[in-house]
C-alpha cells in the first residue's frame, strides 16, 4: 500500500486510536451538555411564532352576517399591527374566530396587549375576556 495522503491522515490516526477517538466524543458531548445547563434562557432562540386567538359570538346571527358584521371589522382593526405576519379568519353560525401570527416578541403578552386594544378600539361595547393566547368576546346585538 502506498503512504496515506494527506487528506486520510486525521481519518487514519482516528481509525489507529478507537479508544481515543471514543474518549474524544465523550468528551465533546459532555461539553455540549454543560454548555446548554450553563446557556441563560434569553440566548435560547425562538422557536415558534407567538399566536393569538380572538373568537366572537354574535348570537343567532347567520354565518354570512358574522362575516360582514364582525370578522372584517376586526380583521380591519387587526391590520395594522406591529410584527403581524399573517392572520386566518373563519366565520360560522353565530361565531367567528380569528388566528393571528406574529414575529416573534420581547415578551408574550405585548401582541396580546395590542390585540385586545385594538379590539376594544373597533367596539368599545365587546364585552370581552382576554387570557392566555386568546381573547373572546360577546357582540352585543345591534340597536334596533
Amino acid at each position: 500500500m502506498s503512504a496515506a495522503s494527506p487528506r486520510n491522515a486525521i481519518a487514519n490516526f482516528f481509525i489507529a486510536r478507537p479508544v481515543f477517538a471514543i474518549v474524544l466524543a465523550i468528551a465533546t458531548m459532555l461539553a455540549g451538555v454543560m454548555g446548554i445547563n450553563s446557556l441563560s434562557i434569553s440566548q435560547y432562540p425562538d422557536i415558534a411564532p407567538v399566536t393569538v386567538r380572538i373568537s366572537a359570538t354574535y348570537s343567532g346571527a347567520t354565518a354570512d352576517a358574522v362575516e360582514n358584521s364582525v370578522t372584517r371589522k376586526i380583521e380591519g382593526a387587526m391590520t395594522g399591527l406591529d410584527g403581524l405576519l399573517y392572520m386566518e379568519s373563519t366565520s360560522s353560525t353565530g361565531s367567528s374566530s380569528i388566528s393571528l401570527t406574529f414575529a416573534t416578541a420581547p415578551t408574550r403578552s405585548s401582541p396580546r396587549s395590542r390585540c385586545r386594544t385594538s379590539c376594544r378600539r373597533w367596539n368599545p361595547n365587546c364585552r370581552n375576556r382576554c387570557r392566555a393566547g386568546a381573547c373572546a368576546s360577546t357582540v352585543p346585538p345591534p340597536a334596533s
